[in-house]
């Protein structure tokens, strides 16, 4: 039995994540993972677009980066592909077009498809910058320098609502990029973290029309999360409160 194009993309694919953070990479390897690649072109043309793209990434070559995978998105539109080329492009140091690319493909991804949100969510949380993250220790942020008004207004609705890390995640992969893809929020996501040591999150809402937000729901194996709009800071951003309650 042959071996299927796809199986050999992903076999060489794990090969050249093995050299992702290495600062020089040996010739010979890199002309070693162009030829393997090459070699697909005429079975998976797709593939072997997305894999030179990736290539050239290592070799911190941009012009190339963008060139191959103008050719992969040219052949369909396989999110797996979108992100590929999204990381390859922050790997290069352009996270503004990293950043639009994973934009545009989550349109294309499956809701049900944990494991590529999961992905988009890490490319994604990446190409943002410390000021938009406020992350301390990867893990947990805080608030800085906020209004006095709107601490107490933070306070109170952490307080109000028992949230952990582990939901918040699931929250953030399986709900936040299919609102952010329907541009009801934007990228920037403050954190916060709560009495309890958890992880909280401020969403900022693009969308000026309440019922929008309010009637986002959405269930998640076991939870529901529902949105309202009773913590109001100004006329365009609002505090996404998140209530999660078991069947």
């Amino acid at each position: 039995m042959s071996v299927q194009p796809k199986s050999i993309a992903s076999s060489l694919y794990k090969r050249m994540l093995q050299y992702q953070f290495k600062k020089t990479i040996p010739p010979l390897v890199i002309e070693g993972f162009k030829r393997d690649a090459n070699k697909l072109i005429k079975q998976d043309a797709q593939s072997a677009y997305d894999l030179l793209g990736v290539i050239a990434s290592l070799e911190n070559k941009r012009e190339n980066v963008i060139s191959n995978y103008k050719k992969a998105i040219g052949l369909g539109n396989d999110p797996y592909v979108y992100y590929n080329f999204a990381v390859s492009l922050n790997r290069v140091g352009e996270v503004s077009l990293s950043l639009e690319n994973l934009k545009e493909g989550m349109k294309f991804i499956d809701p049900l498809n944990l494991d590529l949100l999961q992905r988009y969510h890490h490319a994604f949380m990446a190409s943002l910058s410390i000021n938009e993250l406020l992350v301390i220790n990867n893990k947990l942020a805080k608030l800085k320098s906020p209004e006095d008004n709107n601490l107490k207004l933070l306070t109170h609705f952490f307080n109000q609502n028992n949230f952990n890390l582990e939901l918040i995640e699931k929250f953030i992969i399986k709900v936040g990029y299919i609102i952010y893809n329907n541009n009801l929020i934007s990228a920037k996501r403050t954190y916060f973290e709560g009495n309890d040591n958890s992880l909280y999150m401020i969403l900022n809402v693009e969308s000026e029309n309440i019922s929008d937000i309010v009637n986002c729901n959405f269930d998640i194996s076991d939870m529901k999360i529902e949105f309202e709009d009773e913590f109001n800071i100004n006329l365009s951003n609002f505090i996404v409160s998140c209530e999660v309650m078991n069947d």
